[in-house]
């Protein structure tokens, strides 16, 4: 078997569900639902830890990513009610 090794074929990109990559800090973006929320807050968990180890940053560095997910309100009302989340780059 043989290969033919390429130079500047670009790599294409990591199709992300959350836009991470993209957020300044103090913007953010509305979830809706709880479940949603949870696994909103896991992705962006996993993703500060791999950003700031690949970049050696510790707590208190500039750079240093962090987010923060709070509950910011209701769609609906009584027990057809969903909650409603925000998620910022801090």
């Amino acid at each position: 078997m043989s290969f033919t090794i390429e130079t500047d074929v670009a790599m294409p990109g990591r199709r992300n569900r959350y836009p991470f990559d993209s957020m300044q800090t103090g913007q953010s973006f509305e979830i809706v639902g709880t479940e949603e929320s949870r696994k909103v807050r896991n992705a962006a968990y996993q993703y500060a830890k791999k950003v700031n180890t690949a970049a050696g940053k510790l707590k208190g560095q500039d750079g240093y990513v962090t987010f923060a997910l709070r509950k910011t309100g209701e769609h609906g009302e009584g027990e057809s009610a969903v909650k409603v989340f925000r998620l910022w780059r801090e």
